[in-house]
């Protein structure tokens, strides 16, 4: 079944870790595994930060390809089945920094986060749920009847579709 994307956005056109985590929590019930990038000058960094997963990690790769970019840099690919474990720890440690709201972009003179783009994927491997850290965007790839149980079981009156049809149905 091909799935309609959309960007999602509060109400005031930024995420915020209060704005998203509904969604993400909706999300998590739905998936199976879980993605996040670093870039290869921040990979010790990142460890440190995913070291409580690292017992339930996947697959672990350098690619210039993941969930929502294509890029000509190569960064370091960390998959991992979303355990009992990994889901509170996404909720109070990772989404935080994904989505940049604890570490602003470098123009402030903060280095971005070195753990980034959070996916979450179904059981076949295609993305649910898609963060792109250095935009503050958010994606949804859902079917007719996930939109519509996220609109019943999460509510949605916040919520703005910006955008259809924005990602590729690919398998991570």
């Amino acid at each position: 079944m091909i799935h309609t994307c959309m960007k999602i956005v509060d109400y005031h056109g930024e995420l915020s870790v209060r704005s998203i985590a509904p969604l993400v929590e909706w999300a998590l019930g739905r998936c199976t595994a879980f993605t996040v990038i670093a870039r290869l000058d921040e990979i010790e960094r990142a460890e440190r930060i995913l070291s409580p997963l690292m017992g339930d990690l996947i697959e672990r790769r350098r690619t210039n390809i993941w969930p929502g970019t294509q890029s000509a840099q190569f960064v370091e690919l960390f998959k991992f089945e979303l355990s009992d474990r990994a889901k509170p720890f996404l909720l109070a440690d990772l989404v935080p920094i994904v989505i940049a709201a604890e570490l602003p972009g470098s123009d402030d003179g903060v280095p971005w986060p070195p753990v980034e783009d959070l996916s979450l994927l179904r059981s076949d491997g295609r993305p649910m749920l898609i963060t792109i850290t250095h935009e503050y965007d958010l994606y949804l790839k859902l079917s007719p009847d996930e939109f519509a149980a996220l609109r019943s079981e999460v509510g949605g009156e916040n919520l703005v579709i910006a955008s259809e049809d924005c990602m590729p149905d690919e398998q991570y």
